[in-house]
């Protein structure tokens, strides 16, 4: 982000990239042993076919290979030694080099053409006493490119500049949205195919930012649906368009001044903007004409030296009371598990982890059967209290339950922490049974009915 922001200031924009960069890198002969490997013995026959023969050979890399963990931080560290190296002869590159690098992409910018000359030949003459071959070079300065024809150095007019495609003719960067919807629109509109857009369009920087949030928008609202990733959109959703603005204050009122509404880019970003609007919007690219003149002839209307009306003023105070409605949840979604025993694990393991973390002294232990009990105890409650809040919080408080409770009649009561039935005949716990079940049927634990008869006390 900083290397793209830092590339943005400057009027002349030049950048290339190392050839190969990891296979440049020679490793020390101590170091390579560890990179041997088999291969099988080679031949060419008298008639110039390979053959292979049956011996086993061991060979070593005299390079860096591709895959190591290791290799982005050696070449970076290979850079900065050779930008050291050469401070003195190569002032320029060697600047360069060490603070507009990303990988093995050097990513410059100057203010005038003569700079961009000398920065160019000193590059080239930096990286030639290691043989270090440099390509893909890009510059929108007419003149670099006149001499890159005259020296046969192949350069091209539309780059990638960390991810983001750059067209040096017309000096903009750009975005091929169009292109990344048509190939899409032959698939079914699902929440996974929004997603894939979603995630084509990469705009570090939020240059594109009024287009993208039409989309980001969009599949917020799958969300809120609970819509699946293979099921189609429904025209409900997929016709509704979201407006949304949020506000992040930094400042006091006292240094805040009002931004007319028809100056302010923030607008273009919380509306839908299309592609081929973006490009005329010229108080999203450049901000408003005002903000490049001196700031004494900005607009002046300060919101915080607005005098409060004088009715506002005889109003009497009004005294907010604010309620908090404690409610019991599951700590993880149930139907993301297809059986009850994964469901129960992965409960058990977080109220370890719950536990562990409390500052309470405790003895820790191996994961175990009891872990699982404790697992299901929790999640039993839980439905318990899905079920019957309204009833569990009466008995707490010591008060009757209603009559228009669909438990009062099998005398309900709380005993170590469970809701429990006292039943006196079979029949009555039959009937009981199946309310229960009907209950836990409607709720997420749904896999805990063969459960319930443990908490029932027949009498």
């Amino acid at each position: 982000m900083a290397t793209l922001l830092a590339f943005r200031l400057s009027k002349i924009a030049i950048t290339c990239g190392v050839s190969q960069a990891f296979l440049q890198l020679i490793l020390s002969n101590e170091d390579r042993d560890t990179t041997r490997f088999f291969w099988c013995k080679t031949m060419y026959t008298a008639d110039g076919k390979l053959c292979i023969e049956d011996e086993i050979v061991i060979y070593r890399f005299t390079c860096l290979l591709f895959g190591l963990t290791s290799n982005p931080f050696l070449l970076s560290v290979f850079l900065c030694e050779l930008a050291t190296m050469y401070k003195q002869t190569y002032p320029t590159a060697s600047k360069y080099i060490m603070y507009n690098t990303y990988m093995n992409d050097f990513v410059m910018g100057t203010s005038a053409h003569t700079e961009a000359t000398i920065l160019y030949q000193e590059m080239q003459q930096l990286t030639s006493h290691i043989s270090l071959p440099l390509a893909k070079w890009t510059t929108n300065s007419k003149i670099l490119q006149d001499m890159w024809k005259q020296e046969n150095v192949e350069f091209k007019n539309i780059t990638q500049v960390l991810g983001v495609n750059l067209d040096t003719d017309r000096d903009v960067f750009q975005i091929d949205v169009q292109v990344k919807i048509v190939r899409a629109s032959k698939e079914p509109v699902t929440k996974r195919l929004l997603l894939k857009l979603i995630s084509k369009v990469y705009d570090p920087l939020g240059l594109f930012a009024p287009v993208t949030v039409i989309e980001k928008i969009l599949f917020q609202d799958t969300w809120l649906s609970r819509i699946q990733w293979d099921e189609l959109l429904p025209p409900s959703i997929a016709q509704q368009w979201y407006r949304t603005t949020e506000i992040l204050l930094y400042t006091t009122p006292a240094q805040r001044l009002h931004y007319p509404g028809t100056d302010n880019p923030a607008d273009h970003l919380t509306r839908d903007t299309f592609p081929s609007q973006l490009s005329a919007l010229e108080s999203w690219w450049h901000g408003p004409n005002w903000l490049t003149q001196n700031p004494e002839i900005w607009p002046t209307n300060d919101l915080s030296s607005h005098t409060q009306p004088l009715v506002e003023v005889e109003l009497r105070k009004t005294e907010f009371q604010f309620f908090y409605v404690a409610t019991v949840e599951p700590i993880i979604d149930t139907f993301r598990y297809s059986s009850c025993t994964k469901f129960l694990r992965m409960v058990a393991w977080i109220l370890c982890f719950v536990r562990n973390c409390k500052s309470q002294p405790h003895i820790p232990h191996e994961f175990n059967c009891n872990d699982i009990e404790n697992a299901k105890e929790y999640c039993i409650q839980t439905a318990q209290y899905q079920c019957f809040p309204d009833e569990i919080n009466a008995l707490k408080a010591g008060r009757p339950l209603q009559t228009k409770s669909e438990i009062s009649c099998f005398n309900p009561c709380l005993k170590d922490g469970y809701l429990r039935f006292e039943v006196f005949n079979y029949l009555k716990f039959l009937q009981i049974l199946n309310t229960l079940y009907y209950w836990l049927e409607t709720t997420p634990l749904s896999s805990f009915r063969s459960s319930i008869p443990t908490y029932i006390s027949i009498i």
